[in-house]
């Protein structure tokens, strides 16, 4: 997978990029969606936050919630302040 998809993905929602352009924005939701299914976000998470970080192999110890875990098993549009907090 693409990361560049993923970096397009989040600036489309913080308005970088037309909104307009279904095309574009179903092709990322695609890949977006794909990538949590496969598990690929989480690793990429766990990498960052649960592992060291090189160079100094700094550990964040920031296990993703329950809404998190749950927005990758159900990818939608929704904003992020309409998740339940648990």
């Amino acid at each position: 997978m693409d990361t560049r998809l993923l970096c397009a993905e989040l600036r489309f929602k913080m308005g970088g990029l037309d909104a307009h352009d279904a095309a574009f924005k179903k092709a990322v939701d695609q890949s977006v969606v794909a990538m949590a299914k496969s598990g690929e976000v989480a690793r990429i998470y766990d990498k960052w936050f649960l592992k060291p970080i090189p160079p100094q192999n700094v550990i964040v110890g920031l296990p993703a919630s329950e809404t998190t875990r749950a927005a990758w098993a159900n990818p939608s549009d929704k904003p992020m302040e309409e998740y339940e907090a648990r």
